[in-house]
């Protein structure tokens, strides 16, 4: 399958290197960036859950690829519009994103046209220590479905495609609910993490940061829930758990999963905890500023969540003009 992956980042890197290795015909996109350059001259080096070095095809110029069969978004979601205004010209299959956020899919969709959309996300994890190295910190799983259900034979493809590449996949009928299930879990973390700059399975074990999630987990999902789209477990982000389980019994419900991927010596952060620890700029208003609106928009409260939003915000804007590290 010739696949072109649009954002060489650690996640991407991860993804593309596997597939690259089952034989797939593989092309990294990406600005110009030393990575990009590494894998170029040296090849891919994969470390982690599974250790390898792979060739993969890289450029920083979208205009070298012309036709694909599935085209994989996996940019920061603040850099979509840049990333796809130089895709027009692209003949795909089809395409999917796994960026954070609820607004990917009709970004794609602009671009591409609704019908070659996939819904899709991944729990897969990696961190970049170094140019041309990507460490596969949280084995995680792939999930893509068709944004208005059921199952269809492209989707049955590529999932089959991503197994045969040793990574975990699967086809969703309701991927649209899973979408946001994730999506609200990891705003929530995203913001602590920011806030706390703790890796993520610790966010989860302390017991008055688990409580933080809980409670802003219940007041962001009322906002899923007024366009009727209904929340479940998604991996590690046990946004059904949350919602249905007594407060109490929620709590330690998330103590437990921070613990069950909780390994020795592996320090996974959670993306926005990355960009914090590196001082880039963060997803958060481009991803969270707008459930926030959106909030406030249908008058429905989500005071903790406002707030702990404007102090991530404000950590950021102090990081950025240098006032704090």
């Amino acid at each position: 399958m010739r696949i072109a992956i649009v954002g060489a980042g650690a996640l991407g890197s991860v993804i593309g290197g596997c597939l690259a290795r089952a034989g797939e015909e593989v092309t990294l996109i990406d600005i110009v960036t030393p990575h990009l350059g590494a894998i170029r001259e040296r090849g891919l080096k994969v470390t982690g859950f599974q250790q390898f070095s792979v060739p993969v095809k890289t450029t920083a110029q979208p205009s070298e690829v012309r036709e694909v069969d599935f085209l994989l978004l996996i940019t920061k979601s603040l850099d979509t519009e840049k990333a796809l205004a130089g895709m027009g010209h692209l003949r795909v299959g089809y395409a999917s994103s796994v960026q954070n956020g609820v607004t990917k899919d009709e970004r794609l969709a602009k671009v591409f046209g609704k019908e070659k959309v996939l819904g899709g996300l991944t729990l897969v994890a990696a961190q970049r220590p170094e140019p041309g190295v990507v460490e596969w910190t949280v084995e995680g799983i792939t999930y893509f479905g068709e944004l208005g259900g059921g199952f269809t034979a492209r989707v049955k493809e590529l999932v089959e495609v991503f197994q045969r590449a040793g990574l975990k996949a699967e086809a969703k009928e309701n991927i649209l609910s899973l979408e946001w299930s994730k999506f609200i879990s990891w705003a929530t973390t995203g913001m602590i993490s920011a806030l706390t700059r703790l890796p993520f399975p610790k966010v989860l074990q302390s017991f008055d940061l688990a409580s933080l999630t809980v409670k802003m987990v219940r007041e962001l999902s009322q906002i899923p829930q007024a366009k009727g789209i209904p929340l479940e477990n998604c991996g590690p982000h046990r946004t059904g758990t949350m919602l249905e389980l007594p407060f109490e019994a929620a709590v330690q419900e998330m103590m437990q999963a921070g613990a069950r991927i909780d390994r020795p010596g592996v320090f996974p952060f959670h993306s926005t905890a990355q960009d914090i620890l590196a001082g880039r700029k963060t997803e958060m208003e481009d991803c969270i500023g707008p459930l926030i609106a959106e909030a406030r928009e249908r008058k429905i409260k989500v005071p903790l969540s406002e707030a702990v939003y404007a102090l991530a915000q404000g950590l950021e804007t102090s990081i950025a003009r240098g006032w704090a590290k």
